[in-house]
């Protein structure tokens, strides 16, 4: 929104300033300074003799028709020969009436004619030695005509003369430099443009990962409460099934039975509770991987009725944030295997975060068992550490406990400042 504002005020201030000193008044000014030149003839001088009149009267003429065609868009590309007749014309003047100099500005107007639609250096230097050499004529003319020099008059003009080729040239720069300024703005907006692309279409790439991650993550849940409650439901109804049959002919065993069916029941509900916990985000403000884990082990200890330890070594702040999903169900599977599979009373959580990696250990006070063939959780756990590049490890014996050992490489960010001073 920013960007847009500074591009419609530059748009704006650009059509304000569209034409600097403008043509719309300069085009005028211009006219009527050549027909108060060479008015200043017919009406300043009484003495002229009968061509001289119409000499002027032709000059007035063909000054209108120049000034015309300079600025007609049919015709302003033959600038340059308008601009010679002008010059032709202004020297006659000088050649007809040697004892005036007030033709002399006209020179000035030329040149800033000149710069106004060239800033070609090979006209301009021609019309430069031009000048040149016509002034010193000119002047000497004047000389044989008055006997005198005038130098006082004659640096007067010429000064006119410089300091109007000054204005010409400064009105030229700014002429293009407007005109850059045009084209770089284009030149910005298109690239804004672009840019806008360019944000749309990763706004709308971060949606589809964001909805990708989210269906990703809900398609897990789903298959681990289908391969965990699941199967937890499927033995509860065999179990269900034999209390039945077992009720009259041998209640005790019924009775062990529906202890059973207890257990199984209070399990399935603590994996379903956790998933709708994973499924629920009704989290306000930022929470932190600590925060999530933290309120992770307190429900599972309520529930399960564990012993749980959390310690956390390092800046948590390493762990890129596609990485703490993934920490957090790696943690709680090892939390459920520990109650459900080894009927862990304690457990213990520790995440050390170093430079360059990671280091997750859960580990649980179980029965444990002197060998083991890993199941579906332990193949799911050891799937998520290997899509990040990571690696885990299982450790038990009998009647020892069970050890899970994750490693996951961060990435390393190294800024370097200064140099060794001599």
């Amino acid at each position: 929104m920013k960007l847009n504002h500074v591009l419609t005020w530059r748009r704006r201030d650009l059509n304000h300033t569209k034409d600097p000193i403008s043509f719309s008044l300069m085009r005028p000014l211009r006219l009527i300074m050549y027909l108060i030149i060479s008015g200043s003839y017919l009406f300043g001088d009484t003495g002229l003799t009968e061509w001289q009149t119409e000499f002027v009267i032709i000059a007035i003429i063909v000054f209108i028709l120049t000034h015309v065609l300079h600025f007609s868009n049919k015709t302003k590309q033959y600038y340059f020969i308008w601009s010679s007749i002008d010059f032709l014309l202004t020297t006659l003047f000088g050649i007809i009436f040697p004892t005036s100099t007030i033709y002399q500005i006209s020179f000035g107007i030329i040149f800033i004619t000149l710069f106004l639609f060239t800033n070609d250096s090979r006209i301009l230097n021609t019309a430069g030695v031009s000048f040149g050499l016509v002034w010193i004529i000119l002047w000497i003319i004047h000389y044989s005509a008055t006997g005198r020099l005038d130098f006082i008059n004659m640096l007067m003009n010429l000064g006119f003369v410089a300091n109007s080729t000054m204005v010409g040239a400064l009105v030229s720069h700014l002429i293009r430099a407007r005109s850059e300024l045009e084209e770089q703005y284009e030149k910005v907006k298109e690239s804004h443009m672009a840019l806008q692309d360019a944000h749309d279409q990763l706004r709308e790439y971060s949606q589809q990962v964001e909805e990708l991650t989210s269906i990703r993550e809900r398609n897990q849940i789903a298959r681990e409460i289908h391969d965990t409650v699941g199967h937890t439901m499927t033995a509860l109804i065999v179990q269900l099934q034999g209390a039945r049959m077992l009720q009259e002919r041998d209640p005790a065993q019924a009775e062990a039975a529906l202890s059973r069916c207890e257990e199984l029941a209070r399990s399935a509900l603590q994996e379903v509770r956790l998933s709708v916990r994973a499924l629920r985000d009704d989290r306000e403000g930022p929470v932190t991987i600590t925060d999530d884990l933290r309120r992770l082990i307190k429900e599972f200890s309520e529930m399960s009725h564990m012993q749980i330890s959390l310690a956390v070594e390092g800046d948590v702040s390493l762990i890129p944030t596609s990485l703490q999903p993934t920490i957090y169900r790696l943690i709680q599977e090892s939390l459920t295997n520990a109650k459900r599979h080894g009927e862990a009373t304690q457990a213990y959580v520790s995440i050390r975060s170093a430079d360059n990696h990671l280091q997750i250990g859960i580990e649980d006070n179980g029965k444990g068992v002197a060998e083991f063939v890993p199941g579906f959780g332990l193949i799911n756990m050891r799937e998520r550490v290997m899509e990040h590049g990571g690696s885990i490890y299982f450790d038990s014996e009998s009647g020892s406990g069970f050890r899970v050992n994750i490693t996951f490489p961060l990435d390393v960010r190294k800024w370097t400042y200064g140099g060794a001073s001599l």
